[in-house]
């Protein structure tokens, strides 16, 4: 897929050069006027394409199970389908992208096999366990942490770091 015209694309390498380059060259005396606004402008370009344009808006997650692989393409709306050679099997949309309250996060257990979505809640995560087979979610609780770290599930079982502010330090913590 083309994330760029053909121009930015075709010049991408050189420019980068100088747009590294940028901040140590000298304004002064060995510069032309233009040369050192093209310069400026592609600093400016690199930033912007860097920090916004290069990454979507919504992740894309790639996850191997059994003889399967799965590609949660977000921005598009589908749960792919693919065999371990590559080869397209199957499509289902999902909606979940463009709801307000999701983390983009999506968590994969792999002793269940199961899929999960975490969703900001007022008590802390909402998670939700998504079938990708239907591509339907069931409530799966919510995770009562305020700032949770470093989630990761297994056999059911979410654990996370949290500051404890009385240890005044992260401390291990396990729900389910």
């Amino acid at each position: 897929r083309v994330v760029a015209s053909e121009d930015q694309l075709a010049n991408f390498s050189g420019d980068m050069g100088l747009m590294y380059r940028g901040s140590t060259i000298s304004n002064i005396g060995d510069i032309s006027a233009d040369e050192n606004f093209r310069i400026r402008r592609l600093q400016a370009e690199r930033d912007f394409l860097v920090n916004v344009f290069y990454k979507p808006e919504l992740p894309v997650f790639l996850w191997s199970v059994g003889d399967r692989l799965w590609l949660f393409n977000h921005p598009q709306g589908y749960l792919e389908q693919y065999d371990w050679e590559g080869q397209f099997e199957d499509r289902r949309p999902i909606d979940y992208g463009q709801e307000r309250r999701w983390r983009k996060e999506l968590y994969h257990d792999e002793q269940t096999g199961a899929f999960y979505l975490a969703f900001h809640h007022p008590d802390g995560i909402r998670w939700e366990r998504l079938d990708p087979f239907t591509g339907e979610r069931q409530p799966a609780g919510v995770l009562p942490a305020a700032q949770p770290e470093r989630l990761q599930l297994s056999g059911g079982i979410v654990y996370f770091l949290e500051f404890d502010h009385w240890k005044k330090k992260k401390v291990l913590k396990r729900w389910r």
